[in-house]
């Protein structure tokens, strides 16, 4: 006589085996699309983003700086522009290389170190010298001169210095122009001789440039 607990599957099933622990088995092996679709979704999102990010972060605009350092009262030249790259977003007025006629040929405002960022407001608008004014030019050695931080806007009075011995006013010390401005300073060249640039009335320019012809002169640094 055959054991029941032994004989064939019936229903097909394996005698023994409870149909009920097979549904488990079968749900594990499931895959369930749509919560892989979304999370999909969610990664190439996050991705494109940072993509887009990292463009719109390194988009660069030229923009113009100086090449070296300018003093107030230069005139900005082509050789002291250099090209340099800012970020898009920047919510600064400057000017883009494109532009570079509106700084070439114009007064610097003030004092400027290298690699300074420049704006319109960077230099001055206009000619470097106005109408009835005079820029005369004089090459003097240290001692004429009252100091070596003598910069482009200061003011000084001009002095006659002491002339040769024999001849008139040999004493000097005579004030030739008071207050005229400090256009430009030059760097001392090898001789040891510093070159400065005054700017005054035409009368005053004219009468500083004779004083310089006929003797040295000197500057007295004096306040605004």
């Amino acid at each position: 006589m055959t054991d029941l607990l032994t004989s064939a599957p019936t229903n097909g099933h394996r005698s023994g085996v409870d149909p009920a622990t097979l549904i488990p088995a079968r749900r594990r092996g499931r895959v369930r699309i749509p919560e892989v679709a979304i999370g999909l979704i969610v990664v190439f999102g996050f991705g494109l983003a940072a993509v887009l990010w990292q463009q719109h972060a390194t988009q660069k605009r030229a923009v113009l700086a100086l090449a070296h350092a300018v003093h107030r009262g230069d005139v900005v030249e082509r050789e002291d522009l250099r090209v340099v790259y800012l970020a898009d977003d920047q919510a600064v007025a400057v000017v883009s290389r494109a532009d570079a006629a509106a700084l070439i040929g114009h007064v610097a405002a003030a004092d400027m170190a290298e690699g300074t960022v420049l704006t319109r407001s960077s230099v001055l608008d206009g000619s470097a010298i106005e109408t009835g004014s005079g820029v005369v030019g004089l090459a003097l050695e240290p001692g004429q001169l009252p100091s070596t931080r003598l910069r482009a806007g200061d003011l000084v009075d001009v002095v006659r210095g002491p002339a040769a011995k024999g001849t008139p006013d040999a004493t000097g010390g005579a004030v030739i122009v008071r207050r005229a401005e400090v256009f430009a300073v030059e760097p001392a060249s090898q001789s040891g001789r510093v070159f400065v640039s005054l700017k005054a009335s035409e009368d005053d320019a004219s009468r500083i440039a004779e004083a310089a012809e006929a003797g040295p002169v000197r500057l007295v640094w004096v306040g605004r």
